[in-house]
């Protein structure tokens, strides 16, 4: 495991006209590290992801990914990172190799690159056997696996911010 960080918050805040969501957090993992957020509704989990995504700025403090800060260098951060959603957006009617497809199109990945990805990415899930198959087929464990994101983020280490694991058995 490399003692390099891939996420480091120092003092990151997010203030919403006077309601603090986030109160001067730091925190550091290093690659190949296993990282999670445990609290009840309204601690600023979701909020504290949103600011290392870069989907909301933060209100004081920083926070890098991969090297990259959140506040100057967006795209770079976005290119590091792969987002499951707890609610994966999978169309029941297509195929796994399809939704990969559609999604590779989403990313702009290149058609030289596109089928190359998909299979590996299909492999790396364990799904190449049944990727030919309704999305509706695959078992929930899977489905929850099923992150687009990590078959087309950028070959650096990827970061998973927000796994949803519900369901697993």
């Amino acid at each position: 495991m490399s003692s390099t960080p891939i996420i480091e918050a120092e003092k990151l805040t997010k203030d919403f006209n006077g309601f603090v969501a986030v109160d001067h957090i730091s925190f550091t993992v290093k690659s190949g590290e296993i990282f999670g957020f445990l609290g009840p509704n309204g601690a600023g989990k979701t909020t504290t992801v949103r600011m290392l995504c870069t989907l909301t700025r933060p209100t004081a403090g920083s926070a890098r990914i991969a090297g990259c800060d959140v506040r100057t260098e967006q795209d770079k951060v976005r290119r590091a990172i792969g987002i499951i959603f707890q609610d994966p957006s999978l169309d029941d009617r297509l195929t796994a190799r399809e939704n990969l497809r559609f999604h590779g199109l989403i990313y702009k990945v290149p058609g030289s690159e596109i089928n190359k990805r998909i299979q590996e990415g299909l492999e790396w899930m364990e799904l190449a056997e049944r990727s030919n198959e309704g999305e509706t087929n695959l078992i929930l464990q899977y489905k929850n696996l099923f992150g687009s994101s990590f078959v087309f983020a950028p070959d650096a280490d990827k970061i998973d911010a927000g796994r949803q694991v519900r369901g697993f058995h």
